[in-house]
């Protein structure tokens, strides 16, 4: 569809397209993905954009929130992302002051969609590393080997501080093996991630790992490439 110089109306339904073509490609064990920003998961973001009167630019942004949560293709149509741009840009300043939008985020490149993006606060290399650990995160949280395995590189690497020696799994079928015996000698134990910095393509989460008689606490540090974990290395207080 041509959005240059469209109806108000056209952009908006435009933007709500791009939206509905995200949501349906949610999986049933998607929706309580975190998105970026971490105000909603999944379910609460597409509520938020069912129950609110959502303007066509922020349509346009909660899809490609949506898009980097669940892991699918982000790029936005270039010619609505340019007829957005430019219909936003003069009362951006207004609906910051009135609290509709957070501060812009850093500058951006020569990316069009890049910089609308950092129009409406968002970090795209940070956000998409975030939603990749987010994933991996939730199919651990799960038990689900095969989606953990789905959320890593094909040249993955684990690492941990086991005693007495560490543990070091290099490669799906090793670390595919060290999720197996984890979760077999875990049956009652939990992880809940209390902290998390995200830095380019890194991510450092503090953690609590509870069991019936005690707890301990640690980090693990994260490396993500295209979109998957590529290492996890887990640290624990001694």
């Amino acid at each position: 569809m041509t959005t240059v110089g469209a109806p108000v109306g056209a952009v908006h339904n435009a933007a709500l397209a791009a939206f509905d073509s995200t949501v349906r490609q949610v999986r049933p064990d998607q929706w309580e993905l975190p998105t970026p920003g971490g105000e909603w998961d999944v379910r609460a973001l597409v509520e938020h954009v069912r129950a609110e009167a959502c303007g066509a630019a922020k349509h346009l942004i909660h899809a490609w929130d949506l898009a980097v949560a669940i892991g699918a293709d982000d790029r936005l149509d270039p010619e609505l992302v340019a007829t957005v741009a430019a219909r936003f840009e003069p009362g951006a300043a207004t609906c910051r002051r009135a609290g509709a939008i957070g501060a812009p985020g850093p500058a951006a490149d020569d990316d069009p969609q890049r910089r609308l993006l950092a129009a409406f606060g968002r970090r795209p290399e940070e956000c998409v590393t975030a939603a990749a650990v987010g994933r991996f995160g939730a199919a651990f949280a799960r038990r689900d080997i095969d989606a953990v395995m789905a959320a890593m590189t094909d040249d993955c690497v684990f690492e941990s501080t086991a005693p007495p020696d560490g543990v070091r799994a290099e490669g799906p079928a090793a670390v595919r093996a060290a999720w197996v015996d984890f979760f077999t000698g875990s049956a009652e134990a939990t992880f809940t991630t209390e902290d998390q910095i995200v830095s380019a393509d890194r991510v450092v989460a503090q953690w609590c790992y509870t069991w019936p008689d005690g707890h301990v606490r640690g980090v693990d540090v994260f490396r993500v490439r295209d979109r998957r974990v590529a290492e996890k290395f887990s640290y624990v207080k001694g």
